[in-house]
């Protein structure tokens, strides 16, 4: 798993997390604070969590316990300081290395892997049980977020 499927990990399995898992989920993925250097007992106090959400978070997402965790955020947030962190360029793996001519490529093929990623996760049954559940739905409503407006569509 590069470092990329890590943070990847995390926003694909946020809906499932218990509500203060999803407050580390959330710590995490703003990489605002420098968790490389962060124990156990500072990410809780950080994240408005108990330590036992961090280790039953790190569980959640396959992880042994905080070292392991650790060791991922390591991966995931200790760059060269002469790169952009994978935060920096919109999610993306890029640096300052690399040419302008591969740049659409990365990007490319960092959504292909997202999206291969995705399918692995989509459960067919689940898929199955949803589409039924709008074909009986008397009203569909979206909703977004942002700049994005809510609609309900009758059926």
């Amino acid at each position: 798993m590069n470092t990329q499927d890590f943070l990847f990990a995390i926003r694909n399995s946020y809906k499932s997390l218990r509500p203060s898992e999803q407050k580390v989920a959330d710590f995490i993925l703003q990489g605002a604070a420098d968790l490389t250097e962060m124990n156990i007992q500072q990410m809780s106090s950080a994240a408005g969590v108990s330590q036992p959400t961090i280790i039953r978070f790190a569980s959640a997402m396959g992880l042994k316990g905080f070292r392991e965790l650790r060791k991922k955020l390591i991966e995931t947030y200790a760059v060269d300081k002469n790169e952009f962190s994978v935060e920096e360029v919109l999610d993306y793996p890029l640096s300052r290395k690399d040419r302008l001519i591969d740049i659409p490529a990365k990007v490319i093929m960092t959504n292909i892997q997202h999206l291969e990623q995705a399918q692995k996760a989509l459960s067919s049954y689940e898929y199955i049980q949803a589409v039924k559940a709008l074909e009986r739905a008397k009203n569909i409503s979206v909703y977004a977020v942002e700049n994005s407006s809510s609609f309900v569509f009758p059926v």
